[in-house]
């Protein structure tokens, strides 16, 4: 249920809660068709963020980390996570909410208290009798910020196309809002957060683009090298990373595969007798080149069909598929479809367009 936000006093800056330092907003217009289903690439600089993350202190950065935690724990994409933060920013703004009408909910750590029906909690979501009369699940339960989640991303999962909703569509179905068209209002504050806890920077850093519209897929080192000796059927380049870096489109294009690869489940680590390049990404390019992205950690922030922008966030490192450590595997095509016959090496194909692969900066 909607709750009204209460007067909060001044909140202290702590954005070195999680060790790191954030911008609110990132460079380039958030793409409508990228946002329908999840993409945190980029937040629009040009609409106004009413709530930023530099406004939440460390506990409300904490319950933001709760909720974003449980969906990778639940192995959601990316987009459920947004719609849970933007729903927790209407319904609480992040503080776990306590309710006089609830008694016991008074006696439970809490960080304020709302007067919306028997509503309490991030959710604001309503107890069984005799507590309330709602269907949610215990006072104690929903006053627990990670069991109030994975009961909330539980409804969310049994609508319909929910990846694909408007976040006031999705928001709504599952909370019954008296305020459906409240929720849109903070995507691009749950987005910056998805994009900061998840590690998928919403800026183009270590992979700014170049004069000639080309961009670093990431900042690691060199792992392997295309054909190299012994590996003759290796048609591209590892570069080396932490499970979670963003990995950025070389430059823009046109997405013309995004999928699990290889048959396996892309949600697990692979091995090297795991077949395929797990959750893989080819991107077509305006001079007809394909770039091609393997082992992804989870499912992709793009769909086939769709347009992306040079330096756009379009995944995070992993290593799913035919694959024995976190790493990226990259390739370069002269023509489309991708395949063994038209690869090249990237080293002097990404060379030629100004960017260097293997060295940070």
């Amino acid at each position: 249920m909607n709750v009204k936000l209460l007067g909060f006093g001044a909140l202290t800056p702590v954005l070195l809660a999680f060790g790191v330092a954030v911008a609110a907003t990132g460079s380039g217009a958030l793409d409508p068709v990228a946002s329908s289903i999840g993409c945190v690439a980029a937040i629009d600089p040009s609409a106004p963020v009413n709530q930023t993350i530099k406004d939440l202190n460390a506990t409300q950065l904490g319950h933001a980390k709760t909720v974003y935690d449980v969906s990778v724990e639940m192995k959601l994409p990316p987009r459920a996570a947004v719609v849970a933060l933007a729903t927790v920013a209407q319904e609480s703004y992040f503080k776990n909410m306590a309710n006089p009408t609830v008694p016991k909910s008074m006696t439970l750590p809490h960080e304020g208290q709302g007067a919306d029906h028997d509503s309490v909690g991030l959710f604001q979501q309503r107890p069984l009798p005799p507590d309330g009369e709602g269907g949610w699940g215990t006072v104690e339960e929903l006053m627990t910020p990670k069991i109030s989640a994975m009961k909330f991303y539980s409804a969310l999962k049994r609508i319909d196309g929910w990846e694909t909703l408007p976040i006031t569509v999705a928001a709504q179905k599952v909370q019954i809002s008296a305020f459906p068209d409240a929720y849109a209002k903070h995507e691009p504050l749950a987005t910056a957060l998805v994009a900061l806890i998840g590690g998928g920077a919403v800026t183009c850093q270590n992979g700014a683009v170049g004069a000639g519209g080309w961009a670093k897929p990431v900042p690691g080192g060199i792992n392997s090298y295309f054909r190299e000796p012994g590996r003759e059927d290796h048609y591209g380049v590892d570069l080396g990373g932490t499970r979670g870096t963003p990995i950025h489109a070389a430059s823009s294009g046109i997405v013309l595969i995004a999928e699990c690869n290889g048959g396996s489940n892309c949600d697990e680590d692979g091995s090297m007798s795991t077949p395929g390049y797990g959750w893989k990404v080819d991107i077509l390019h305006p001079d007809r080149t394909v770039t091609r992205y393997g082992h992804m950690w989870r499912q992709p922030f793009v769909r086939t069909g769709q347009t992306v922008q040079a330096g756009q966030v379009i995944g995070l490192m992993g290593t799913s598929g035919n694959s024995s450590g976190v790493h990226l595997h990259f390739e370069t095509h002269t023509g489309a479809p991708a395949n063994n016959a038209n690869a090249v090496d990237p080293l002097p194909f990404m060379a030629a367009r100004g960017v260097t692969l293997g060295k940070s900066g």
